[in-house]
């Protein structure tokens, strides 16, 4: 739906994204994590995001001259704090939802500490499987 609202509205000045947080630290998800209901998660909760990131990556997007050039894209919140250098609220950088130690986390805890953010699965892949990024 952002990819044609975008196309449709970027004549008008006005620009669409589709924002894709991480795993976000709602009210709710944290009161089950405390409770021991979200053991599937494993070591994915420590990359999880405050509301309050997005919250940022909005306030980012609104002051960039030049948000127009990314109507019609998915945006991935944690690749914009990358770009716009800020942090979460914790001061922590969360990892990108393609970070490969997201994916690596989930199955192999041990090791994902070691492995760096900033390895990817390739973004041509995840244009393929999700659409526009």
């Amino acid at each position: 739906m952002a990819v044609e609202m975008g196309q449709e509205l970027k004549s008008h000045g006005i620009t669409v994204v589709s924002l894709w947080p991480g795993l976000v630290r709602t009210e709710i998800l944290t009161k089950l994590y405390k409770e021991g209901k979200l053991e599937s998660l494993g070591q994915l909760w420590q990359y999880s995001e405050s509301v309050e990131f997005t919250g940022r990556a909005i306030a980012h997007l609104s002051a960039d001259k030049d948000v127009i050039q990314n109507t019609g894209k998915i945006l991935i919140v944690a690749e914009l704090a990358n770009k716009y250098g800020f942090s979460d609220i914790d001061g922590k950088y969360p990892p990108s939802l393609f970070a490969i130690k997201c994916f690596v986390g989930r199955y192999l805890p041990s090791i994902s500490s070691y492995i760096p953010n900033f390895f990817r699965v390739p973004k041509s892949l995840a244009t393929w499987y999700y659409g526009k990024f």
